[in-house]
């Protein structure tokens, strides 16, 4: 927002109700403001901005980040002609447990968004979405609807495959060991390779979204799959979540956007089919941008993110790919083929 302004250099008026409750403890904008609150137009010009917008850039200072788009890989191409869309899984960050639910308020929070891949056709893609059965409580079936967007990997655009508001799975009523469950169970076949973006609409409240392989009864899954989320998405408190820091990469560099205070950055060395050890705690509870710099092999590793609630935060020097756990983790082809990792087919459900 700050550099929005910096180049339109006008300022616009925006909702005070936090600052109105906050400071003057009321809500009245007319009592409080006064009788200018109707004069002179709606915004103000460039040379009427620049008469305190230094003020703005003295009090919200911009602190350098090292962007991606910037950084060189491992085998010496450059990042920012890469095909961050185009993904794949890796043999090497498989481990157990193979994925973990995502937990949200699926009735009002952001809408769940996902990534799969496909290296062949009829390749399993899909989800769960499951939420406690509780009529008496507003816990009730319903029609989850989603969409599901193809990588045109020429033309670089998502192409729509099925539109969310024509697909739906009903839930269903499910009996598992915590009770009375609804359950949307999609599973569907990709028409052929390539990269698969999920958006589902709304569900239940304390949702949980898992992979297309995962048994609800027997809280299991059958097998490894891709299933990697791409968003600032906000969710409850749940397990931790893994990024892949790249090979070459010199600093973590990332911003946290919540209020929520209690967030631990993990950092590790050495993979999942080598032994991943974790290497050291960060603390990142406080609001705003954080530069951390890597120790030798932080690189090629991975990084986790722990706390209470959940609120993803932006991440600014590597992808912003994230899963549930390691073996979950899609990974751009060109960052496996530079660090050395082994591509591994689509599971198919058979």
């Amino acid at each position: 927002m700050k550099e929005f302004l910096w180049k339109n250099q006008m300022s616009y008026m925006v909702g005070m109700q936090g600052l109105l409750g906050r400071e003057y403890k009321s809500s009245a904008v007319r009592s409080i403001v006064g009788p200018q609150i109707s004069a002179g137009p709606a915004h103000y010009t460039h040379d009427e901005t620049q008469v305190w917008w230094p003020k703005v850039l003295d009090f919200w200072k911009v602190k350098p980040v090292t962007l991606f788009s910037d950084a060189t890989l491992a085998n010496g191409k450059p990042a920012k002609t890469i095909d961050l869309n185009d993904l794949v899984m890796v043999k090497e960050f498989q481990m157990n447990p193979t994925d973990s639910p995502f937990y949200y308020n699926s009735a009002y929070m952001k809408y769940g968004t996902f990534l799969m891949s496909a290296t062949q056709k009829d390749a399993l893609l899909g989800f769960k979405l499951m939420w406690p059965f509780r009529p008496d409580e507003g816990y009730l079936a319903k029609k989850v609807y989603y969409s599901v967007d193809i990588w045109d990997p020429v033309k670089k655009v998502w192409t729509q495959w099925l539109d969310k508001t024509m697909t739906y799975q009903q839930s269903e009523e499910l009996t598992v060991q915590k009770g009375k469950w609804q359950v949307a169970n999609i599973q569907i076949k990709a028409p052929h390779s390539g990269t698969y973006r999920f958006t589902l609409g709304t569900g239940g409240n304390l949702s949980s979204l898992c992979n297309p392989t995962y048994d609800p009864v027997t809280n299991h899954y059958s097998e490894p799959i891709g299933f990697t989320f791409y968003t600032d998405a906000e969710g409850l408190t749940q397990s931790e979540v893994y990024v892949y820091i790249p090979k070459g990469t010199k600093s973590l560099d990332l911003d946290v956007w919540d209020l929520g205070k209690d967030k631990t950055l993990v950092l590790y060395t050495g993979l999942p089919s080598s032994g991943l050890k974790e290497s050291r705690k960060v603390d990142i509870g406080a609001i705003g941008t954080y530069t951390i710099l890597l120790q030798p092999g932080e690189d090629g590793s991975f990084a986790s993110f722990r706390g209470n609630n959940f609120s993803f935060p932006f991440l600014y020097s590597v992808p912003m790919l994230w899963a549930k756990s390691p073996t979950a983790l899609l990974v751009p082809r060109s960052i496996a083929e530079a660090d050395k990792l082994t591509a591994v087919p689509s599971p198919t459900g058979k």
